[in-house]
């Protein structure tokens, strides 16, 4: 791709993408103290107002949760399970930014295990133990978090066999009574190491302005092309089979039993946007735009807001449940994906390269 500046004249990039010259125009230099501003804003306005959020959404669950343990009918199941698409849709956004403390206290596994196993968490039931807070604390994540809870409250299509299951075993109100509990306790954790009295990692990551591969500039662009990469593949690919020999595989829906699969996946979608900021928040777009980063003859900013439209477009004209589309509406989840697979390329190579960054992420796609 070519660069240009305002008139369009060629220009040359220099240092990675932190100075850009032009034919007798003044250099264009992004300075550490712009990118600690725009690290502060999203700070500000996306990473702590996300973790916040799915805080009080897990709360809210745990409050509807102790409603339909406590008597178990229709009408509650209809709430709980509210709550925890509300949890479920925060966390994808939140998600996003599960790096810094979350990785490193390992929280992530805990709130959003992808492999949870259905027999084992029905094993943990009938197993007589007491169950807790303290048991499900000590439990590996493939028996608790989100998906445990889905698990619990979408097993059965039919709403009257679900509440009739929590009717006659107290022991399984008590395991999701304690999931939903470990899993305020998980937001909470999260909360305060990013805003806590104690050595808050918000500060940390404002501060780490420069550009080497622990910046958090780094950290946060590697992070956006990453979930980028694990939408397209993890979440359509592997679907479509594009994976394993050209072989649908429906059933490897995430969020398949509550049908709220495209509610996750634009939820991670938006998690990533929200970095590049829009016209109330200084985000990525700002420094791109200090720098007059090109793509062709428009702003690279303008190319990307424009892919984040074509997304949308696109997975809006999905009609159906997404494990249902994968065979139904093959075509349209395939355009999907190629849109998905365009904004990758923006933000891990253009950006990158604008920007300065070096790209920890490899990407093995051939595709």
């Amino acid at each position: 791709m070519q660069l240009y500046h305002n008139n369009l004249t060629p220009c040359l990039l220099l240092a990675a993408g932190l100075i850009v010259s032009s034919c007798g125009e003044s250099i264009r230099e992004i300075r550490n103290t712009d990118r600690k501003a725009v690290l502060d804003s999203i700070t500000k306005e996306v990473i702590l107002p996300a973790f916040d959020d799915f805080a009080v959404r897990t709360d809210s669950l745990v409050e509807a949760t102790e409603v339909f343990v406590g008597k178990p009918d229709e009408a509650s199941l209809e709430q709980v399970r509210r709550q925890w698409q509300n949890a479920a849709v925060s966390w994808k956004i939140a998600g996003t930014y599960s790096f810094g403390p979350v990785d490193d206290h390992f929280l992530s596994g805990a709130i959003d295990y992808p492999g949870v196993h259905y027999p084992n968490i029905e094993k943990s039931i009938n197993s007589g133990t007491v169950i807790d807070d303290s048991y499900i604390e000590s439990r590996g994540s493939s028996l608790k978090g989100l998906k445990a809870i889905e698990y619990l409250l979408y097993k059965n299509t039919s709403g009257d066999s679900v509440v009739r299951d929590f009717v006659l075993s107290q022991k399984r109100r008590e395991y999701l009574s304690a999931l939903a509990s470990n899993l305020a306790a998980q937001a909470d954790k999260v909360l305060e190491a990013w805003k806590g009295t104690d050595a808050p990692f918000a500060a940390t990551f404002t501060n780490a302005d420069g550009r080497d591969i622990k910046s958090s500039l780094s950290v946060l662009i590697n992070k956006c092309v990453s979930q980028v990469n694990l939408i397209k593949d993890e979440r359509l690919a592997v679907p479509l089979g594009m994976r394993n020999g050209g072989n649908p595989d429906p059933a490897s829906v995430e969020g398949r039993l509550s049908g709220a699969s495209l509610a996750l996946i634009r939820s991670e979608i938006a998690g990533v946007q929200k970095c590049f900021g829009n016209g109330k928040s200084v985000g990525l777009y700002t420094l791109l735009d200090q720098l007059d980063a090109r793509y062709g003859d428009q702003p690279l900013s303008l190319a990307i807001a424009g892919q984040f439209a074509e997304i949308d477009r696109a997975s809006g004209s999905i009609t159906m449940p997404l494990d249902a589309a994968i065979t139904q509406e093959t075509e349209k989840v395939r355009d999907f994906y190629n849109s998905l697979k365009k904004l990758q390329v923006l933000i891990g190579v253009d950006v990158v390269n604008q920007l300065g960054i070096i790209l920890t992420f490899s990407d093995n796609d051939g595709d």
